[in-house]
């Protein structure tokens, strides 16, 4: 890595501390964020006891913003097509979290684990 590329990626760094917000989400809370306008992480999480950690990727889309937010990145447009374009399949998500992590591991989207 050169000088510069190393300070390219510091000043993301510093630049995204310096104003990112950190969100306290309780049972029932719900975020949505939109991947290509957004930089976000998540800290690590362990489950204890009844407090356990459900998570859901949605991809959406509304093709009424395609101009504005423009193609979808060449790194993302085979999931974007898989998600999107009728392939004939028909998935099912569950909606509680599956505790079979070959089930979690085996699919192409993520579906949360408990």
């Amino acid at each position: 890595m050169t000088t510069e590329q190393s300070d390219a990626l510091d000043t993301v760094h510093f630049t995204a501390l310096a104003h990112s917000i950190s969100i306290r989400q309780y049972a029932g809370d719900l975020q949505y964020w939109n991947n290509f306008a957004l930089l976000h992480a998540r800290e690590g999480f362990v489950d204890e006891g009844e407090e356990k950690r459900h998570l859901l990727r949605l991809w959406l889309r509304d093709d009424t913003r395609a101009d504005e937010w423009g193609a979808v990145p060449e790194a993302l447009k085979a999931t974007w097509e898989d998600a999107f374009l009728d392939n004939g399949e028909a998935e099912e998500w569950p909606v509680l979290p599956q505790k079979d992590r070959d089930f979690v591991v085996e699919q192409r989207r993520s579906s949360g684990f408990a």
